[in-house]
């Protein structure tokens, strides 16, 4: 729908039934030209908000999960059990896949849980994508993973403390050559005919079979 944006919003539940601060959701957001449908996550997360959408450009179609871990909560085992049970209904989606967002584990500090997360995201088929500090402090907070290798690009940007991560992605699949194949015209065959002529070939006479296995072969 060219001329008009196209996103997917998971919102933030409020904890407070008045006007104050809420700091806003995650959400998927596209260029005009490119669609986005919701993919279903199961249940919500205790550990870590996430939308997931089927994007589309042209004949190019991959599936888009972001996540969001609060960093003011502690990294648990139940994090990690959200985590593989959102990957678990993703794999199934026969696009590629990316998984990005802040996850707020720092593989320059937290050396444990940043294992434990690249472990978790290879056994789906995902390498994380190497990249700068995405934090104005320093620090990576933010991640990319995909089942092939991303070539990322860190942008500082005005209205964030937080980096914009960019990656290029091929948008056109190569096109699908064109293959010739010739067949018989099984309507016009008449059984009958075919019948006698199969029945009257060495074929169907074993008495008359080579000896020889590549000779039978040959037949």
């Amino acid at each position: 729908m060219p001329g008009f944006l196209s996103s997917t919003v998971h919102t933030r539940p409020r904890v407070r039934d008045d006007m104050s601060v809420n700091h806003g959701a995650v959400a998927i957001i596209t260029a005009p030209g490119t669609s986005v449908s919701p993919l279903p996550v199961g249940d919500p997360s205790s550990t870590f908000e996430v939308v997931a959408g089927l994007v589309t450009t042209g004949r190019h179609r991959a599936a888009v999960a972001v996540v969001y871990r609060p960093g003011s909560q502690p990294v648990t085992e139940q994090f990690f059990d959200d985590l593989a049970a959102l990957l678990e209904r993703l794999a199934v989606v026969r696009v590629p896949l990316f998984v990005t967002g802040d996850f707020n584990i720092r593989p320059d500090r937290d050396f444990h849980h940043a294992d434990q997360l690249r472990s978790l995201l290879d056994a789906f088929g995902l390498t994380v994508g190497t990249s700068g500090p995405t934090h104005r402090l320093g620090g990576l907070l933010d991640l990319v993973a995909a089942a092939a290798d991303v070539s990322l690009s860190v942008d500082d940007v005005d209205c964030s403390d937080q980096s914009l991560l960019r990656w290029p992605v091929v948008s056109d699949r190569l096109a699908t050559l064109p293959v010739t194949v010739h067949t018989r015209s099984w309507r016009r065959l008449e059984i009958d005919t075919f019948r006698s002529r199969l029945t009257s070939s060495i074929l169907c006479q074993p008495s008359s079979w080579p000896l020889d296995v590549d000779d039978a072969a040959a037949l």
